[in-house]
């Protein structure tokens, strides 16, 4: 199966310190990957990295491919138009615009035929409960109304991988769970998508691929089923037995 997204000796190091070093990522298309670890691990770093940008003054070096198109030396704006996509921690949308003027201003750039461009309408589909919205300021949502009008501009511009940094952060677990099984629907419908979540045992739920990263480092991972045995998993995220 060819790689969506494929990373080769991936550095991002902040003043000289290393941050993050991956030697080798690969998510292969239509397939929803998780990046675990805790607090600190690495994981925004990672995605940021990705992108080619960073919140501080950071060096990164390394081989991004998306779709078999190397990234390396664009810009990040060129990156999202090319079809890679971050909803970043933090939720980005413009709070004084209605629900709806969120969607509307946002579009896919770059050839349309090659990815698929999700519309206003689909993405109520999506989230029932932003058509329900539609006519109030996005300041005005609740935290997990806000993250899936994030998803769903992102979902607007057409990605051909979709980057989500901790979409679960400040949700209650009972939209945890119903936000992280959209986000599978997405990728059962043929998104890729690379989530990085502090919720190991949420993430497991609904992921197909999992990576392990501890001090910017991946140390383990594997398909689903063989890292939900994996005792580093086992014993840091979900106790000494499995619930």
């Amino acid at each position: 199966m060819r790689a969506a997204l494929e990373v080769e000796k991936l550095s991002v190091s902040y003043g000289g310190d290393p941050a993050v070093s991956v030697p080798h990522l690969a998510l292969p298309a239509g397939t929803l990957a998780g990046v675990v670890g805790a607090n600190g691990a690495g994981k925004s770093t990672l995605v940021n990295g990705l992108l080619g940008w960073s919140r501080g003054p950071a060096r990164a070096s390394g081989v991004v491919k998306l779709d078999g198109e190397t990234l390396n030396g664009l810009p990040t704006y060129q990156r999202v138009q090319r079809g890679l996509v971050l909803v970043p921690e933090g939720l980005a949308v413009f709070g004084t615009m209605l629900v709806e003027e969120n969607l509307r201003s946002t579009r896919p750039h770059g050839p349309e035929a090659e990815r698929r461009a999700f519309s206003v309408d689909h993405v109520f589909a999506l989230f029932p409960r932003l058509a329900e919205r539609r006519a109030n300021r996005a300041a005005s949502l609740s935290g997990g109304e806000r993250q899936m009008l994030a998803i769903g501009r992102a979902l607007r511009l057409g990605p051909k991988v979709l980057l989500l940094d901790e979409p679960s952060i400040g949700l209650a677990p009972r939209l945890v769970l119903t936000l992280l099984l959209t986000i599978r629907k997405l990728a059962d419908a043929g998104l890729s998508v690379l989530l990085v979540e502090q919720n190991v045992r949420a993430a497991m739920e609904v992921v197909d691929h999992l990576y392990l990263l501890e001090r910017g480092r991946i140390i383990a991972d594997g398909p689903i089923g063989a890292m939900r045995d994996d005792p580093r998993i086992v014993e840091a995220y979900l106790g000494s037995t499995k619930a």
